[in-house]
């Protein structure tokens, strides 16, 4: 069998679990969980993996600047979509469809990371730390298109993002050694967030969601998971990046759309339930490609 494909089944196993798990608790539960892994599981693991390894101009200049062009790639190819009369009428819908063409998942990218060897790891927190900031500034920028909020409130959603401060700190203390106690807490705390976080997804996940699937859904998706990975991989060979370099920000490219961007679709009046059943569909579908991208890029 594969290497990858069978470094990857604890996490298939772990998704099944998850989805059977789904009935036995109150859907409060799986929305506590996720909150848990949103506020302080998952911003130790990027700033532990940030912190351990220094990063050096290279990798800031080539990862984070990938990070960046990555995002405003998908924005410019879904951007179109809307000239071309497809989607939602009102253009507060779209844009909370729209956002998921450049929005990546956190949690999803440091599981896939676990694949490959720890330097990667770091690379892929200098990937989240700089995507952060612009896929949210990108995404209120264009669902507040006509809305009336305060600079305010659009740069607390932003500054206070758990993910960015978490991979910022990581960056300005990376290569320090850190105190004993703070290291064990902050790798037990890490080890944990990966195991939990694919439990919460799989209960999320309903294939059901993908016989809704319209030609817009189907346009969104194939720009996030295809398409973008497709031009990144690309473009880093052509620009001749290092092979580690262009698997991060490939991987990076292919990741289904955050979770969380329901959330923020819905603090703007877009229609919630369309966002959410966009992003379960691109997180089913990534089930498929994201390991067909990871052994591409691998081998």
């Amino acid at each position: 069998m594969n290497p990858i494909t069978l470094a990857l089944i604890p996490s298939g196993l772990l998704l099944c679990i998850g989805c059977c798990l789904r009935k036995h608790f109150e859907p409060q539960f799986w929305q506590l969980l996720d909150k848990l892994n949103f506020l302080v599981l998952f911003p130790a693991l990027i700033f532990y993996s940030a912190a351990s390894r220094k990063s050096n101009a290279e990798d800031l200049l080539s990862i984070g600047g990938g990070a960046l062009c990555i995002i405003l790639l998908g924005c410019l190819f879904v951007l179109p979509l809307r000239k071309l009369q497809k989607g939602p009428k009102a253009f507060v819908d779209f844009a909370g469809v729209a956002q998921t063409a450049w929005r990546f998942n956190t949690a999803i990218a440091m599981v896939a990371i676990q694949v490959l060897a720890e330097q990667s790891r770091s690379l892929m927190s200098i990937a989240i730390g700089f995507g952060v900031p612009l896929a949210n500034i990108l995404a209120v920028l264009l669902l507040s298109h006509g809305q009336a909020m305060s600079a305010a409130k659009v740069f607390k959603s932003i500054a206070f993002n758990p993910f960015l401060l978490a991979s910022i700190s990581g960056m300005l203390v990376s290569g320090v050694e850190l105190p004993f106690v703070l290291d064990k807490t902050l790798v037990s705390l890490a080890d944990t967030a990966t195991p939990i976080a694919l439990l919460s997804i799989g209960a999320a996940m309903n294939l059901h969601v993908l016989a809704k699937l319209d030609l817009f859904g189907i346009s969104v998706n194939f720009i996030k998971l295809l398409l973008l990975p497709a031009c990144t991989l690309l473009i880093c060979r052509w620009v001749g990046m290092s092979n580690e370099q262009s698997i991060v920000l490939t991987l990076f490219a292919a990741l289904p759309p955050a979770t969380s961007a329901h959330l923020l679709a819905n603090a703007f009046g877009a229609n919630r339930h369309m966002v959410a059943n966009n992003i379960a569909q691109s997180t089913v579908l990534a089930c498929i490609s994201l390991p067909l991208w990871m052994n591409l890029v691998l081998n």
